[in-house]
């Protein structure tokens, strides 16, 4: 009868959307694994599986230029907050190689951070380095000579050698500014070479740049501060360009000239006492007091 179908729909119509319907939230979903807006129930996972996250090391090692350029940013991020990277370093000096100007300057960075302490790791890379010191772009040729400075081990000795011969004639001031803070560590890493590193430090103190004249100071003073003969030469032109050169070289070159001066100059308060003329003597001060009285008149 008409009044029976009408129950069985009712029933059915209860059924579907009762306590486990398409309307609940405890909704089986056995057989569906990704739920979609009004209720309804996709298998839209078997057909779009999500990609797993690369690590670090794995992009470092075979990524893109581009992914790697973003990995190098993240752990520069990092150092500069103080945090530890140096276990990536064997994977970040794989990619000195790579073709990236940016990319390389960051690789640069952190290979001068590190190559201190990992140097064995460092020398997998040297012929690399070595390259590099013949680069067009003088910070990678900059960075190249602070990478091999920092690398302490022996065997190093005669390839920094040539790097900071090579160095102290570069035409970009930068490089030799670099070449010239790298001195110290050569002659402390090779005692037995001072007379390679004195060579290189004279051609240097003969420098007109002043980006780099303060430099070849701060290495003088660390390495010899205490052969002021080699400054003869250089005192007009250090006194002429210190109003040019940078704070910290200014701070160098000053302290430098006042060991200079006293050792080299006589004491104007004690020449009365050798029968000489002081700067001030009571006889100027009176001519220049009558010279005044006549400007008046």
């Amino acid at each position: 009868s008409v009044a029976e179908r009408q129950r069985e729909m009712e029933h059915s119509s209860h059924s579907m959307m009762g306590p486990t319907g398409f309307g609940s939230e405890s909704y089986d979903a056995n057989n569906s694994t990704s739920s979609l807006g009004g209720g309804y129930s996709s298998n839209f996972s078997s057909f779009s599986p999500t990609k797993k996250a690369k690590d670090p090391v794995t992009i470092l090692d075979i990524g893109k230029e581009s992914e790697k350029l973003k990995v190098m940013k993240d752990i520069i991020a990092n150092m500069a907050a103080g945090v530890d990277n140096s276990e990536f370093y064997p994977h970040v000096v794989k990619c000195v190689a790579c073709k990236s100007t940016e990319l390389k300057r960051l690789v640069y960075m952190y290979l001068v951070r590190f190559a201190e302490e990992v140097p064995d790791v460092a020398l997998l890379s040297i012929a690399t380095f070595q390259k590099g010191l013949s680069n067009p772009n003088q910070f990678v040729r900059a960075s190249s000579i602070r990478i091999l400075a920092s690398i302490r081990l022996p065997v190093i000795v005669p390839i920094l050698q040539l790097a900071l011969k090579q160095a102290s004639t570069d035409m970009s001031p930068y490089v030799r500014k670099v070449a010239a803070h790298s001195l110290p560590k050569l002659l402390s890493l090779a005692p037995n070479e001072s007379e390679v590193v004195m060579e290189i430090l004279e051609k240097l103190l003969y420098d007109r740049t002043t980006m780099v004249i303060g430099s070849v100071i701060m290495a003088f003073e660390e390495i010899c501060g205490e052969r002021l003969d080699l400054i003869h030469a250089q005192y007009t032109k250090l006194c002429s360009l210190l109003i040019d050169v940078d704070e910290w070289g200014q701070i160098a070159i000053i302290n430098m000239l006042v060991r200079y001066c006293r050792a080299n100059f006589m004491d104007p308060n004690e020449l009365d006492e050798i029968g000489e003329k002081s700067f001030f003597s009571d006889e100027e001060k009176s001519n220049d007091d009558g010279d005044d009285d006549d400007d008046d008149d």
